[in-house]
C-alpha cells in the first residue's frame, strides 16, 4: 500500500530539520534559537505523523515525492519554514548550505507550490510561500565575502525557484532571483561560481521567455511540444541519474559529495550551455529565415526546457543524496490513480496560473519576460569611462553579461516575442538605444556583443526596427568603418559583421529595397558596399597604423564580403537564370517543332500576379528615380544653396512658399549645416522670409532657458561667417524667444536678448578658438554685457552661468559635427589619436541617440518589405558596380596574392554574370574590357601567374555567359586572338616569365578556347549573332593591323559557320547575313593572298551548304552564296574575280541538282562575269552558263522546272550581259542566239512558267516569267550595244514578236511597246556623248525599229488597235519631228503604210487621230522662223531678253547642214529651202521654237537624185506612188563620199567649243519638259565659271547657232514636202499594184489641124499632142472612200495652208533677200519654197477635183464647186502675174495638171469652170513670147476646140 503524499512531505521535513540540528555549528550557543525552533519544528511533525499513524524511516532522497493533496493550502511558516529562514539567517557556511539544499529539494519535487500562501501574524494571503522562501535564499548573498559554496547553493535553489513548473516566481520576486545572480557573477571571485552564476543566468531567462511563448501558442502546438518535452526529459532524466549514481559512489557523505554534486553540475551544464548557444548561434546565422521561422533556437521547446529540467534534477538529486547518504536510484513505477491524481491537479495548477493577468501586460508570464528583458537593457546603458577599462571591473563585466544575456534573448526569441508589440517596443524604446552607447563603444568586447545584437535583430526583427536599422547603419557601423580614428580591431569587427549580413541574399536585396528605394532614408546599401569597396581597396587599413599582415586581413575581408554580395545577387538571380534558360530552349524547340498550346500559355491567375510583379518593380525604380533626382538636389544645394533650391522646387519637391522652404531646411538631414546656414544668411528677400520661418517653426518649447534654446537653434545650421547675415539670425532669433517667453523678466526688450545672443557666439569663438590666444575672462564677459538691458545689467549670476556653460562646453551642431579629416601627425600619436576618437565617439553616439530617439517620427513608411522579385537586381547593380569595379580590379593590379586574386576574378565573373543576364549594357562593357585588361596578353613579356588566372576566368565567362555578352564578345575574342599569338611567340622564345607563357598554351586553356568556339552552336539565337559578329571584327582587325595578316581568326569564323550550319534556317539567315557581309570585305582586300583565302573557304562553305538542299520557295541559298556576287562585283583584281567565276563553275558542275534557289547568284555572278574584258573569265563563265542551258534549259530533266522558275529572268540578264560585252562579238552574236532559244523555250513549254494556284487569281504568269524577260533583255540589248549587234537584236526581238505575237494579250502588247517605245527615249539621245553617235541610232536603230513596229502593228493591227495605236501615232509624230532628215522621212512613210494597210480596218476614232495628227504635223513642221528675221531690232531685243542667253546655247548640240544637203535642197530643182538668220533675236525666237524637240538635230542627208527627180515631176505633172516609193528607196540606199563629208562637218560642228559646253538635246513638241533641276544647276555651274568671251568667239557662237536654225528649218521645209506627199498617197493611190489598177478617166483624142494638112511637121506635133493627151487621168485610191468629206476637207485646208505659207514667203523677196545676204546657202540663188508651194497646190487640186467628181459626195459639192472656183482662179491670176520666166517651168506642169482635170469635167461643170477661167486661159497662150509652152499648148488647144460647143459670157 502506498505512503500518504502529506505523509512523505513531512517525513522529508523531519529528516532535513534532523540533518540541520546534526550540525555542529548549530550547537553553538549563539545558534540557540535555531536549535529551539528546529525542535519545536519536529516535535509537531512527529506527532502529526503518529497520528496519521505514519511510520519514521527514512525517505528515499532520490524518489520524487509526490505533492501535496490540494491546492492552495495554507503552510504555517512558524511552524515548519522558520527554522530553514533561521538556519539561513546563521554565520555558518553549512548549516545554510543544508538549510538552502533543503529547500532547494521542496521546491524542485512539488513540494512547495505557487498555490501556497505563508500564515504570516494573522494575514493568510499576504504572500506567497515560494516568495518568502526566494526572498529568504536571496537574503543568504550578502556581497562577495559571502561562501562559494553557499553561492552554488543560492544559485540552485534560484535556478529551481524559477525554473520549477509547481512553484513558479513572478515579477519583483522573478526579478529579485534574476539580479541576487547577475550580483553573484559580478562579486563572486571564483572562476566557477561565476561561470555557473552565468549559465544559471542563461537557464532562467529561457525559461521565462519560454513559458512566455508557451502561453502564447495555440493550445494543439503545446500539447505536441508537451509530448516531445516528456519523451526528451525521460530519455534525459535516465541518462542523469546513471551519471550521478556514479558521481555518488566517489563522493565523502558528509560534505564533499554535496558540494561536489553542486559545482560539479552547473559547470559542466554551463559548459555544454555555452557550448550549444555557440552552435545555435551559427546555425542561426546561417539560417536564411530564422527571423520568420516558429519553431527555431530558443522558441523550441526541447533545448531550452531539456536544459533547465536537467539542472534542476541534478540540484535535486545531489541534495537527496545529501539527506539520505544513499545512492541515487530509479524511481519507481507509479500507480494509475497517483498518474490521474497528478493530472488533475497539474491541470488545476494551469488553471491557476492563467488566471494571473494583468491589465497593462495581459498574462503574467508575458510581464515576466517584459521586465526580465527591460532590466537586462537598462543594464547595458551604464556608461564606461573613456580610459581603457578594466575586464575585471564590475561596470565592464556588468555590461557584457547584460549584453550577452540580450543576445541569448534574441536569439532564443519564438513567434511570439517577434511579432508582441510590447516587446518590439520594448526593443525600439530599451534595446535600441542601448545600442546606439554601446554600438561605439571603444571596448572591443562590448562592440562586438553589440554588433551581434544588431545582426540578431537585423535578422529576426527587421519587419519592426526599419527606421532603427538605418540609424544603426548610418550613424553607427558605416561611421566607425569610414572614421580614420577608430582602431584596426573595431573596422575588423565591423567587416566581419558586415560579411555576415552580405552573405544572406534576403538581407541584401531587402536592404536595398527599404532604404535605397526610399527617398527620406539613406542610401545604406550604396554606402556599404562603397565603403567595404574603400576597405577591400587598401583606403582604409593605411591609416591605422596596422601591420601589414593586418591590412593585408582585412583587404581580404572586404573582397570577401564584396564576393558575399555578388553570390547573394547571383543566388538571388538564379531562378531568373533557369527561367531565361528554359525559355531559350523552348524557343528553340518552337522553330523546330509545334510545341502544344498548354505548355505555352499562362493561366490567367499566373499572368494577373506577374503584371502585379511588374507593377511592383516599376513602382520601386520610380522612387529609386524621384530619391536620385533628390539627391541630385541636395548635393547642389549643399554646394550652391540657391540654385541648388530652384532646382528641387522646379522638381515638386519643395513648395514655393517660404514656410514650406524652411520645413524642408529643418526636417532634411542630408542638407549641408553650413549650406543651410548660406541660405537662412543670404539677403534675398525671399532667404530673409524663409529665414523667419525658420526660426518660427523651430521649437523652443522643450526649455525656457535662454543658452539652451540658443544651443538648440545653432544646433542645426552652421552660423555664416559674414556679420551681417549672423545679424539678421539672431535678431530673428531674439525677437522669437522674446515672444514666446515675455514673462521670463530677465530682458526688458528684444534688443537685449539680441545683444547677449550675438555675445554668446563671440564668447563661443574666443574661448574655443585656437587661434586666440588671449581668452576673455568671466569679468571680461561681463563687461560686454553691462548695460544691455535698457542701460541695465543683466543679473550677474545669469550671466556667469552662461559664461561658466559656454567654458564648459562649446555650442555644436546637433549629433556632432563631422570631424575634418586629422593630419598624419595625429594618427601616429596614441594619445592624440585617443583622444581624437573619444570626441567623435560621444559626437557619433550623440547623434545616433537623437538619431534613434526620433526614428520613427520620418515621413517614410515604417513597413519593412520583403523583396520578392529577381528584377531589384538590376538597379542594385547599376548602383554599386562602380564601387565595385574599383574593388575588384585595384587590387587585382597591385597585388600578386593567390587568394586576393582568385577573390577579385570571382568578384568580376558575378559581376560580369549579372551585367549580362539583366542586359545592362554600360556595366557589361566596362567589366568584360576591364577582366580582358588584366589577361595583359598585349605585353606578352610581362604575363605573371595572375594574368592567366585571369585568361581562365575570361574563358569561363565566355562559355558560361555566351548568351547575354552581346557586343562584349569582341573583347573576349580579342584575347582570345592574342592569346594565339602569344602561344606562337612564346613557343619560340626564352623569357624571364617563360612559365607564366607556357602556362597560357596549357591543355586546360588550349581545350576551353576550343570549346567557346564549339559550344557556339549552344548558344541562342540573338547570341550566336553577337558572337559572329564580333568574331569578324576581330578578324578584320587580325587582316588590316597585322603584317602579313593573320588568319586565325578567319579560320575559326569557317570554322563557326561549320559548327552551326545545322542550326534552324531562320537562325542561320542571321549568322550568315553577319558572316556573308564579313567574306564581302574580306574578298576584296587588296591582299590578294587573303582574298583568295576567303574564297576558298566560301567555295567549301557553299558546297557543303548545297549539300542540305533546299524546298521549293525559300532563298537561303541565295542568301549564302551572296558574296560571290559581292566579291566579284567589288574586286577588280583578275586573279580573284577568275577564282570566283571558278569556284561558281565548280559548285555547278559537283552541285547542280542541289542549287534552287542559288541559281540567281550563280547566274548574277556570270553576268558581272560577261562585262569583263578578260577572256578567260569571260569565256570561263559563258561556257558555264551555256552548258547550263544545253543541259537543264533546253533538255527535258527533273531540274528544268525549278531551274526555270527560280531564276529564267535571271539566266536571260545573264545572255544579255554576255551580248553587251562589246570586246567578244562572237560571244554577243552566241548569247543572242540563246535569247531566240529561250523564247522558244516559253514557247515550248509555257507550263513551266505558270503556276496553277496563281492563275486562278488573275491574268497567267508566263508573260511576267517568260516572255517579257527575253524580250526586255533583247531591248537592252539594243539600247546599249553596237550597230550590228544591236540590229541583230532588234531583228530577233521582232521577230519574236512576230512568230508568237498570236498568243500575246492585249495588255502584254501594252507592257511591251512601252519597252519598245524606250528605243525612241529622248533621255537616251541626252546621254549620248557625240553628235555623230546621235545621228547613227535615228538614222538607223529607230529607223529600222519604227519599220519593225509599223510590220508588227499591221500584223496584229485587230489586236493592238485599242492598246497601242494613240501611242503609235504619237511616236510616227516624234519621229517626223526629230531633226534627222531620215528618221523624218521614215515617219512620213511609216504614216503612210500604217493607214494603207490599215486603213480599212480603222474605226472612226482611229481615222479621226489620224487626220488629226496629219493636221498637226502641217503645223508643227511650218517653217514659220523664217518670218521672224522680219522682225524689228526692238522687237528682236524684247524677245532676246524674255528667252536669256542660256536659250541660245542650248542650241549647240543641233545638227549642221552640210554644203552638200543644201546643194540638194535649193540647188538641184530650186524647191526646197536653206534659210539663214544673222540677229541674235531670230536665233532665240527660232530656238524656243525647236526647244521641245527632244532629238539631236542630225542633219541626215536630202538626196540630190531624190529632189531631181522630184524636179522632173514637171515633165507631164503626173507624180506616181511607184515613182516617188523608188525615189525614197534611192534616197535611202545612196552613201558615197558626199555624206560622208556631210557627217565630218556635222561633227566639226557639234565638237566646237562652243558646242561642247551644252550638249543638251531638246523634248519634242509632243511632250515637252522643262530642264531636269540636275541640267539646271549645271548650266548655271557653266555659266557661272564661263569667263566672258571675246567678240570673236561670240560671233563664232552666233555663227554656229545659225548653222543649226538653218538645218532644223531645212529638216521641216523636208518635212513638208513629205508630207504632201504623203497626203497624196493616201488620198489618191491605190493599194493594188500599178500593173491590177484600172484607169477609167481619160481625154478625148482632139486633134489640132486636120489631116489635109500634115506633114511630117505637124505629124510630129499631133504625135505629141495626142500622147500627151492620151495620159490616163488620176483615179482616187482605196482610202479616199474610207476618209469622210470633212475629214477630206481637213486634209484639203492643210494643203492650201501649206500652199499659201510657200506662196507668201516667194513672194516676198525683201525676206529672201536678207537671208541670202545672211551667208546662208553661199553661190547659190535666193531662198525659196517653190516646190512646196507646187506640190502642196498640185495635191489640194487633185484632191478637190476627186471631190467634185465623186457622186456619193453631191452633199458637199457646192463648197467644193466655191473652193475649187476660187483656187483655180486665184492659180491663173498667180501665174499669169507672179510667176516670172525663171520659175515658169515649174509652174507649167501644175498648170498642165489643171487644165487637165477641166478637160475631164463634164459638160454642166465645164460650162462653169470654162466661163470663170476661159479669159485666164486666153491669156496663158501670151506666154509663148518668152518662152515655150510644151505640153501646156496641147492642152490650150484642147480646151479652146472643146470651147466651141459652149456659149461664154464676157466676165462682168
Amino acid at each position: 500500500m502506498a505512503d500518504d503524499p502529506n505523509a512523505s512531505t513531512e517525513k522529508f521535513l523531519l529528516h532535513s530539520l534532523e540533518k540541520i540540528l546534526a550540525e555542529k555549528d548549530v550547537k553553538k550557543s549563539a545558534n540557540a534559537p535555531l536549535r529551539e525552533a528546529c525542535q519545536q519544528a519536529l516535535d509537531s511533525l512527529k506527532n502529526e505523523l503518529k497520528h496519521k499513524g505514519a511510520s519514521t524511516a527514512k525517505v528515499d532522497p532520490n524518489r520524487p515525492l509526490p505533492p501535496p493533496g490540494a491546492s492552495g493550502m495554507r503552510v504555517s511558516s512558524e511552524k515548519y519554514f522558520k527554522p530553514f529562514k533561521m538556519a539561513c539567517e546563521s554565520r555558518s557556511p553549512k548549516v545554510v548550505r543544508t538549510a538552502l539544499d533543503s529547500l532547494q529539494k521542496l521546491m524542485a519535487y512539488g513540494h512547495i507550490t505557487g498555490t501556497m500562501y505563508a500564515e504570516l501574524e494573522g494575514l493568510p494571503d499576504a504572500q506567497r510561500l515560494v516568495d518568502s522562501l526566494v526572498e529568504t535564499v536571496c537574503n543568504c548573498f550578502t556581497n562577495e565575502t559571502t561562501d562559494e559554496g553557499v553561492q552554488l547553493q543560492i544559485l540552485k535553489a534560484l535556478l529551481t525557484a524559477v525554473t520549477s513548473t509547481t512553484c513558479v516566481v513572478h515579477e519583483r520576486t522573478l526579478l529579485r532571483a534574476v539580479r541576487t545572480c547577475y550580483n553573484i557573477y559580478l562579486t563572486s571571485k571564483n572562476l566557477v561560481n561565476q561561470t555557473t552564476a552565468k549559465a544559471t543566468l542563461t537557464q532562467m531567462i529561457s525559461v521565462i521567455f519560454q513559458r512566455m511563448e508557451s502561453v502564447a501558442q495555440p493550445q494543439d502546438q503545446i500539447e505536441e511540444e508537451a509530448m516531445t518535452e516528456d519523451a526528451a526529459l525521460e530519455e534525459e532524466q535516465r541518462q542523469q541519474q546513471q551519471e550521478e549514481e556514479a558521481e555518488e559512489e566517489e563522493a565523502d557523505e558528509d560534505e564533499g559529495g554535496g558540494d561536489g554534486g553542486e559545482t560539479g553540475g552547473p559547470v559542466q551544464i554551463a559548459a555544454q550551455q555555452e557550448e550549444d548557444d555557440t552552435q545555435h548561434q551559427q546555425q542561426q546565422s546561417s539560417d536564411d529565415e530564422h527571423g520568420d521561422d516558429g519553431n527555431d533556437g530558443g522558441a523550441s521547446v526541447v533545448p531550452l526546457e531539456t536544459f533547465a529540467a536537467t539542472l534542476a534534477r541534478s540540484l535535486l538529486s545531489s541534495a537527496i543524496a545529501d539527506v539520505t547518504g544513499s545512492p541515487a536510484a530509479t524511481a519507481a513505477p507509479t500507480s494509475p490513480e497517483v498518474q490521474q491524481q497528478q493530472q488533475q491537479q497539474q491541470q488545476e495548477i494551469e488553471m491557476r496560473e492563467e488566471d494571473l493577468t494583468d491589465e497593462q501586460y495581459g498574462h503574467v508570464y508575458r510581464k515576466d519576460a517584459f521586465l526580465v528583458f527591460r532590466s537586462m537593457c537598462k543594464l547595458s546603458m551604464k556608461d564606461l569611462a573613456d580610459e581603457e577599462a578594466d575586464p575585471r571591473s564590475h561596470e565592464l563585466r556588468s555590461k557584457i553579461l547584460s549584453l550577452e544575456l540580450q543576445l541569448v534573448i534574441l536569439q532564443n526569441a519564438g513567434p511570439a516575442f517577434c511579432n508582441d508589440s510590447l516587446f518590439i517596443d520594448g526593443i525600439k524604446q530599451y534595446l535600441c538605444v542601448a545600442l546606439s552607447k554601446n554600438g561605439v563603444s571603444h571596448v572591443p568586447a562590448v562592440f562586438e556583443l553589440s554588433l551581434a545584437i544588431f545582426l540578431v535583430l537585423l535578422t529576426k526583427f527587421k519587419q519592426h526596427l526599419k527606421m532603427q536599422i538605418e540609424v544603426f547603419f548610418k550613424e553607427i557601423l558605416l561611421s566607425m568603418l569610414e572614421t580614420s580614428l577608430s582602431s584596426f580591431q573595431h573596422k575588423w569587427l565591423v567587416i566581419v559583421c558586415l560579411a555576415k549580413i552580405t552573405s544572406n541574399p534576403q538581407m541584401v536585396v531587402d536592404l536595398y529595397l527599404n532604404y535605397d528605394c526610399d527617398e527620406y532614408l539613406a542610401n545604406i546599401f550604396a554606402r556599404m558596399v562603397d565603403d567595404i569597396s574603400r576597405v577591400a581597396q587598401g583606403r582604409a587599413a593605411s591609416e591605422l597604423g596596422a601591420t601589414a599582415q593586418q591590412e593585408h586581413n582585412i583587404k581580404v575581408k572586404g573582397l570577401e564580403s564584396l564576393v558575399a554580395i555578388m553570390r547573394a545577387m547571383d543566388d538571388w538571380t538564379r531562378p531568373m537564370l533557369e527561367e531565361l534558360t528554359a525559355r531559350t530552349v523552348k524557343d528553340a524547340n518552337s522553330l523546330q517543332t509545334e510545341a502544344h498550346s498548354d505548355a505555352v500559355s499562362l493561366s490567367s491567375e499566373a499572368q494577373r500576379q506577374a503584371d502585379a510583379l511588374d507593377d511592383e518593380i516599376a513602382q520601386f525604380e520610380s522612387r529609386k528615380q524621384k530619391k536620385e533626382l533628390l539627391e541630385a538636389g541636395i548635393e547642389l544645394f549643399n554646394k550652391k544653396p540657391k540654385k541648388g533650391m530652384q532646382v528641387l522646387q522646379s522638381k515638386g519637391f519643395v513648395g514655393a512658399d517660404p514656410a514650406d522652404v524652411a520645413r524642408f531646411l529643418l526636417d532634411e538631414t542630408r542638407l549641408d549645416r553650413a549650406a543651410i546656414g548660406e541660405y537662412l544668411g543670404d539677403g534675398d528677400q525671399h532667404c530673409i522670409d524663409v529665414m523667419h520661418k525658420y526660426v518660427d517653426l523651430t521649437d523652443f518649447t522643450q526649455t525656457r532657458d535662454f543658452l539652451s534654446c540658443l544651443r538648440h537653434f545653432l544646433g542645426n545650421f552652421r552660423l555664416p561667417g559674414e556679420a551681417q547675415k549672423i545679424d539678421r539670425i539672431m535678431e530673428k532669433f531674439a525677437s522669437r524667444y522674446c515672444e514666446l517667453y515675455k514673462d521670463n523678466g530677465i530682458f526688458a526688450s528684444a534688443d537685449a536678448a539680441y545683444v547677449l545672443a550675438y555675445s554668446i557666439i563671440m564668447l563661443t569663438t574666443d574661448l574655443h578658438s585656437s587661434k586666440v590666444k588671449r581668452k576673455m575672462t568671466k569679468e571680461d564677459f561681463i563687461k560686454m554685457t553691462r548695460g544691455i538691458n535698457e542701460n541695465r545689467d543683466l543679473p550677474r549670476d545669469f550671466v556667469t552661468s552662461i559664461y561658466d556653460d559656454i567654458a564648459k562646453q562649446e555650442i555644436r551642431l546637433k549629433g556632432g559635427t563631422a570631424a575634418p579629416r586629422p593630419a598624419v601627425e595625429q594618427l601616429t600619436n596614441a594619445r592624440t589619436r585617443q583622444a581624437l576618437y573619444h570626441e567623435e565617439r560621444r559626437n557619433i553616439e550623440a547623434s545616433a541617440e537623437a538619431a534613434m530617439t526620433r526614428a520613427g517620427t520620418g515621413k517614410s513608411s515604417k513597413r519593412f518589405l520583403r523583396a520578392t522579385h529577381v528584377e531589384h537586381v538590376r538597379p542594385m547593380f547599376k548602383v554599386v558596380w562602380t564601387s565595385l569595379m574599383a574593388a575588384f580590379t585595384i587590387p587585382l593590379n597591385s597585388t600578386n596574392d593567390q587568394h586576393v586574386v582568385d577573390l577579385c576574378l570571382e568578384g568580376l565573373r558575378l559581376c560580369i554574370h549579372i551585367a549580362c543576364i539583366f542586359s545592362m549594357d554600360l556595366e557589361r562593357g566596362a567589366f568584360v574590357p576591364a577582366l580582358a585588361k588584366f589577361t595583359n596578353l598585349s605585353s606578352p613579356h610581362e604575363i605573371k601567374g595572375k594574368n592567366v588566372d585571369a585568361i581562365r576566368c575570361l574563358l569561363d565567362v565566355a562559355a558560361k555567359e555566351g548568351d547575354f555578352l552581346q557586343d562584349s564578345w569582341k573583347d573576349i575574342l580579342a584575347c582570345i586572338s592574342q592569346l594565339e599569338l602569344v602561344q606562337i611567340v612564346g613557343a619560340g622564345k626564352r623569357a624571364r616569365n617563360a612559365e607564366a607563357i607556357s602556362q597560357t598554351a596549357s591543355q586546360d586553356i588550349v581545350v576551353a578556347t576550343d570549346r567557346i568556339f564549339m559550344l557556339s552552336r549552344n548558344l541562342n539565337g540573338t547570341a550566336v549573332v553577337d558572337f559572329v559578329r564580333a568574331l569578324c571584327e576581330v578578324s578584320m582587325y587580325e587582316l588590316t593591323h597585322y603584317n602579313p595578316p593573320r588568319k586565325y581568326t578567319l579560320t575559326k569564323t569557317v570554322e563557326i559557320a561549320y559548327y552551326n550550319m545545322e542550326r534552324v534556317r531562320i537562325q542561320w539567315a542571321h549568322i550568315w547575313a553577319v558572316m556573308g557581309e564579313h567574306f564581302n570585305r574580306v574578298g576584296c582586300m587588296q591582299n590578294q593572298d587573303v582574298a583568295f583565302f576567303a574564297v576558298d573557304n566560301l567555295r567549301q562553305l557553299s558546297i557543303k551548304f548545297l549539300e542540305k538542299g533546299e524546298l521549293a520557295n525559300y532563298s537561303f541559298q541565295k542568301d549564302f552564296l551572296r558574296p560571290f556576287e559581292y566579291i566579284m562585283q567589288h574586286n577588280k583584281a583578275v586573279a580573284i574575280r577568275d577564282m570566283v567565276v571558278r569556284c561558281v563553275a565548280q559548285m555547278v558542275q559537283s552541285k547542280a541538282n542541289n542549287i534552287r534557289s542559288g541559281w540567281k547568284n550563280i547566274f548574277f555572278v556570270f553576268s558581272l562575269a560577261a562585262a569583263d574584258t578578260d577572256r578567260n573569265i569571260v569565256t570561263m563563265a559563258f561556257t558555264t552558263t551555256k552548258h547550263i542551258f544545253d543541259q537543264y534549259f533546253s533538255k527535258r530533266n527533273d531540274h528544268r522546272a525549278s531551274l526555270i522558275a527560280a531564276s529564267f529572268m535571271d539566266a536571260v540578264n545573264c545572255l544579255t550581259e554576255f551580248a553587251c560585252n562589246t570586246h567578244f562579238p562572237e560571244l554577243s552574236m552566241e548569247a543572242i542566239r540563246q535569247l531566240r532559244v529561250c523564247a522558244t523555250t516559253v514557247a515550248d513549254a509555257p507550263d513551266l512558267f505558270v503556276n496553277p494556284l496563281e492563275e486562278d487569281k488573275g491574268e497567267p504568269k508566263i508573260w511576267v516569267k517568260g516572255w517579257f524577260p527575253v524580250l526586255f533583255g533583247l531591248s537592252r540589248i539594243i539600247t546599249r550595244c553596237k550597230m550590228d549587234v544591236r540590229t541583230r537584236a532588234l531583228t530577233v526581238m521582232f521577230e519574236v514578236m512576230k512568230t508568237y505575237g498570236e498568243t500575246f494579250l492585249s495588255q502584254w502588247w501594252t507592257d511591251l511597246f512601252r519597252v519598245v517605245f524606250r528605243i525612241f527615249d529622248s533621255k537616251k539621245l541626252q546621254d549620248m556623248t557625240s553628235q555623230q553617235e546621235r545621228i547613227e541610232w535615228m538614222s538607223t536603230t529607230c529607223t529600222h525599229a519604227l519599220r519593225s513596229i509599223i510590220d508588227v502593228v499591221s500584223q496584229f493591227f485587230k489586236t493592238l488597235e485599242d492598246c497601242v495605236i494613240d501611242d503609235l501615232f504619237t511616236l510616227i509624230t516624234w519621229c517626223i519631228m526629230q531633226e534627222n532628215e531620215q528618221l523624218a522621212r521614215a515617219g512620213t512613210e511609216c504614216l503612210h503604210i500604217l493607214v494603207m494597210n490599215n486603213g480599212a480596218d480603222f474605226e472612226d476614232t482611229t481615222w479621226e487621230l489620224a487626220v488629226r495628227t496629219i493636221s498637226n504635223l502641217f503645223d508643227q513642221t511650218a517653217p514659220k522662223e523664217l518670218y521672224e528675221f522680219a522682225a524689228s531690232p526692238q522687237q528682236q531685243l524684247q524677245q532676246q531678253q524674255q528667252l536669256g542667253a542660256g536659250v541660245v546655247e542650248d542650241a549647240h548640240d543641233s545638227g549642221d547642214l552640210s554644203g552638200a544637203d543644201k546643194a540638194s535642197v535649193n540647188g538641184a530643182n530650186g524647191t526646197a529651202v536653206a534659210v539663214a538668220a544673222t540677229t541674235a533675236a531670230t536665233t532665240a525666237a527660232v530656238s524656243s521654237a525647236v526647244a521641245g524637240e527632244t532629238g539631236d538635230s542630225g542633219t541626215g542627208s536630202t538626196d540630190a537624185g531624190a529632189a531631181a527627180a522630184n524636179t522632173a515631176e514637171t515633165d507631164g505633172g503626173d507624180g506616181a506612188t511607184a515613182k516617188a516609193q523608188h525615189q525614197r528607196a534611192e534616197a535611202t540606199e545612196q552613201k558615197g563620199a558626199e555624206e560622208e563629208r556631210e557627217e565630218k562637218e556635222a561633227v566639226a560642228v557639234a565638237d566646237t567649243p562652243s558646242s561642247k559646253e551644252s550638249k543638251k538635246a531638246t523634248p519634242t513638241k509632243a511632250s515637252p519638259s522643262k530642264p531636269s533641276p540636275k541640267q539646271q544647276q549645271q548650266q548655271q555651274q557653266q555659266q557661272q565659271g564661263r569667263p566672258r568671251m571675246t567678240s570673236k568667239e561670240q560671233r563664232s557662237r552666233e555663227k554656229a547657232h545659225q548653222q543649226q536654225l538653218f538645218n532644223a528649218i531645212v529638216i521641216k521645209s523636208v518635212v513638208q514636202l513629205e508630207l504632201i506627199q504623203t497626203v497624196e498617197w493616201i488620198v489618191l493611190s491605190s493599194t493594188k499594184p500599178s500593173s491590177q489598177v484600172v484607169h477609167n478617166r481619160t481625154l478625148k483624142d482632139v486633134p489640132l489641124t486636120p489631116s489635109k494638112h500634115q506633114t511630117d511637121l505637124t505629124s510630129a506635133r499631133v504625135a505629141a499632142q495626142q500622147l500627151a493627151l492620151s495620159q490616163p487621168l488620176d483615179e482616187a485610191g482605196e482610202m479616199f472612200e474610207r476618209l469622210t468629206s470633212p475629214r477630206l476637207l481637213v486634209l484639203l485646208d492643210c494643203l492650201l495652208r501649206s500652199h499659201e505659207f510657200a506662196r507668201k514667203f516667194n513672194l516676198n523677196m525683201e525676206l529672201r533677200t536678207r537671208l541670202w545676204k545672211a551667208g546662208f546657202m553661199k553661190n547659190r540663188s535666193k531662198p525659196n519654197l517653190l516646190k512646196q508651194e507646187t506640190t502642196a497646190l498640185a495635191c489640194a487640186l487633185r484632191i478637190l477635183f476627186r471631190i467634185y467628181e465623186a457622186k456619193n459626195r453631191a452633199d458637199v459639192h457646192g463648197d467644193v464647186e466655191q473652193r475649187l472656183l476660187a483656187t483655180c482662179t486665184s492659180t491663173f491670176d498667180h501665174f499669169l502675174t507672179a510667176i516670172t520666166k525663171d520659175t515658169r517651168e515649174v509652174w507649167t506642169p501644175l498648170m498642165c495638171l489643171l487644165i487637165r482635170e477641166l478637160l475631164a469635167l463634164p459638160d454642166a461643170k465645164f460650162a462653169v469652170h470654162g466661163a470663170a477661167h476661159y479669159d485666164a486661159l486666153t491669156e496663158c497662150i501670151t506666154l509663148a513670147f518668152d518662152s515655150p509652152l510644151g505640153n501646156l499648148g496641147f492642152l490650150l488647144g484642147s480646151f479652146f476646140q472643146r470651147t466651141r460647143n459652149f456659149q461664154f459670157n464676157a466676165p462682168a
